[in-house]
């Protein structure tokens, strides 16, 4: 859904199913020759075959080697925090914060900062195989079945804090050609390379906070849900600011983390989820310690990945981060997007959207808010609805029937609402469904 007067760049292919076809036969051809070089008369060429046939050998078992280093957990996933009994305290905090007049006084606003060019297959393809290796190939070769996703931040307006922000989207430098492939390597280079941003100058983070009426050195808190870059790509603009993060996440920045964002900063809160079970949940973090702003463990994604859940009143949001691409995922048996971590990261991401989809169950005035979610979801409901910064009682009654046209009585994504993909354009397409 984009503006009438803009539409994204053409780029030119990097990687096309076409592309890796020609590489793979050039690939196979030297190695025919190799072998064929072997069974050769004369001395030099056995030779010189032979010790060219090990290096093809040595290279091939080395990049299995990498890319099973790089796609492995570092050590078993924890599906979540462990229940050590604790008492929910935080829970009774929530609840009771309810009546607190603060909560109502909150102001959230969803800031779209850009578009993301991913496959189809990374939002959708959980259940098709888009695990583990096979998701990194996958992820690097596809270039049929792209489109264009939404990015978002959030800026949270607390009554005694002043503004805080919610991931930080992505930034101008993030957009610019080849700028993975030069600037990083490893395995986000590798997939980012051949994965486009875009963003429109009214878009970018500084520009909307702007027009919230704040400058990048009013926001003194920053709460990142996760590492990856299209949520801290612009969190070097706020180096004065304390940001919260999982500690787990903060453990396994090495793998997917994108340090040019986070680098400047030097005001960390590494968090642990001591706030005992919260409801669906064997642990949480009351954040700020006034139960309004509570962090919620959804690792799957990301090794240290968390949602936020966020007490307004009369009702709750939970900022669901990448744990929810889209609201349709929440039918985790029907949809499932792809996960780099093999069959244990993509049992507790699967994991992870259960909870929150029992958590919704026991909160039903809870919102739900993926941060991608390219459907009539958040361009016709959540984005115009929180233009004020509140839900009014007919809005969340308008988004409480769009879920359920999405989901039977038993939770089970209708037939009707499965995604599926058009081809507009030879570098892109696009997403919709007959339930839109």
């Amino acid at each position: 859904m984009f503006p009438d007067s803009e539409s994204p760049p053409r780029r030119r292919i990097v990687q096309t199913p076409r592309l890796v076809a020609v590489r793979l036969v050039v690939f196979l051809g030297l190695l025919a020759l190799t072998v064929r070089g072997i069974f050769a008369r004369r001395v030099y060429l056995r030779s010189s075959s032979a010790v060219l046939l090990l290096f093809w050998v040595a290279l091939t078992t080395f990049a299995v080697w990498v890319m099973r280093q790089v796609t492995r957990l570092p050590h078993p996933h924890p599906p979540h925090e462990p229940d050590n009994g604790t008492a929910p305290i935080v829970t009774q905090r929530f609840d009771q914060a309810a009546a607190n007049p603060a909560a109502q006084q909150l102001r959230l606003y969803p800031l779209q900062t850009g578009w993301t060019r991913v496959s189809f297959g990374q939002f959708f393809g959980g259940h098709e195989g888009w695990i583990g290796l096979r998701a990194v190939w996958k992820m690097g070769a596809d270039e049929a079945t792209m489109f264009w996703a939404p990015v978002h931040a959030y800026l949270l307006e607390h009554p005694t804090l002043g503004p805080i922000l919610i991931d930080t989207g992505i930034s101008r430098r993030q957009t610019q050609p080849d700028y993975y492939s030069a600037r990083k390597g490893g395995l986000t280079g590798l997939i980012w390379q051949s994965i486009d941003n875009w963003l429109p100058a009214e878009q970018e983070l500084v520009a909307q906070l702007a027009h919230h009426g704040y400058r990048p050195e009013d926001i003194q808190h920053v709460i990142l849900t996760h590492l990856h870059e299209d949520h801290v790509g612009e969190l070097y603009r706020f180096a004065g600011a304390t940001v919260h993060l999982a500690a787990a996440e903060w453990a396994d920045r090495a793998r997917m983390g994108y340090s040019p964002g986070y680098a400047a900063i030097t005001r960390w809160h590494h968090f642990t989820y001591d706030g005992g079970r919260f409801y669906s949940f064997a642990a949480c973090a009351d954040l700020f310690g006034d139960g309004l702003v509570i962090a919620l463990p959804t690792p799957g994604h990301s090794y240290g990945h968390m949602s936020l859940l966020i007490q307004m009143g009369t009702y709750q949001v939970c900022l669901a981060g990448d744990a929810l691409y889209t609201l349709r995922h929440l039918d985790a048996d029907s949809l499932a997007a792809f996960n780099y971590f093999g069959a244990v990261g993509f049992a507790t991401q699967q994991d992870s959207v259960r909870r929150l989809a029992t958590l919704q169950v026991a909160l039903p005035d809870l919102v739900l808010i993926p941060t991608h979610d390219p459907f009539a979801y958040t361009f016709t409901l959540i984005q115009p609805f929180l233009a004020d910064g509140q839900l009014s009682p007919a809005e969340r009654a308008a988004l409480q029937e769009y879920q359920q046209r999405l989901f039977d009585s038993r939770g089970v994504l209708k037939t009707e609402a499965y995604p599926r993909f058009e081809q507009v354009r030879q570098d892109y397409g696009r997403v919709h469904a007959p339930l839109p």
